[in-house]
């Protein structure tokens, strides 16, 4: 396999998800280490790459409960990986921070 085809965790991913999921270098783990919270971090962070997304959005697109999506977007808030913002309908969505060249 390429090195950014790990991330795509055989969902149908394009060339530029799997760039952009490389680029945004998701090394997640829970306080377990959990493989399975390590994936569900990478399926979200694919989701992100296209669109800023709100946690029911992402539960939604990606199969993963809210609560378990919640728990992933807050270790990744608190790593810095991603903000959040409020949309125009005061709807909070999640992004990745955009890394400095």
């Amino acid at each position: 396999r390429a090195h950014g085809e790990e991330y795509c965790l055989g969902l149908a991913c394009t060339s530029y998800q799997r760039a952009r999921v490389k680029l945004l270098n998701v090394e997640a783990k829970d306080n377990s280490g959990s493989d399975v919270f390590v994936k569900e971090t990478q399926r979200i962070m694919i989701q992100l790459s296209e669109r800023p997304m709100s946690l029911k959005e992402l539960a939604e697109k990606t199969g993963i409960e809210e609560k378990r999506v919640y728990r992933v977007l807050s270790s990744l808030h608190k790593g810095g990986q991603i903000v959040h913002v409020r949309d125009d309908d005061n709807m909070r969505r999640y992004r990745p921070v955009e890394k400095s060249r």
